[in-house]
């Protein structure tokens, strides 16, 4: 496992989040089921699960993949309409 820090941007804030995922595509898929939508405004319970229903299809309709940034290491880059920019960072190795 990996410890992977999420930084999300959605309308004018930064929120950040850690999670524990064998790779991208899973911290990914498990941001989108933890995010605590009453930490973030204008993100209610309904946008939440809107958010972790596109996340799932898409990533594995392959529309979606985290795409890693040019010249920086373990760093990746994804969104989506409801997202807004996500920025994924492998932060370090678990145990």
């Amino acid at each position: 496992m990996n410890l992977y820090t999420v930084i999300h941007e959605y309308r004018g804030g930064t929120y950040i989040y850690q999670v524990e995922a064998i790779d991208v595509n899973e911290a990914l898929l498990k941001w989108g089921r933890e995010i605590n939508p009453q930490s973030v405004p204008f993100m209610g319970k309904k946008l939440k699960e809107k958010l972790n229903k596109e996340i799932h299809e898409k990533l594995y309709e392959l529309e979606l993949r985290p795409t890693p940034l040019d010249g920086i290491k373990n760093c990746w880059c994804a969104g989506t309409i409801l997202s807004g920019l996500v920025n994924i960072i492998k932060t370090s190795k678990t145990k």
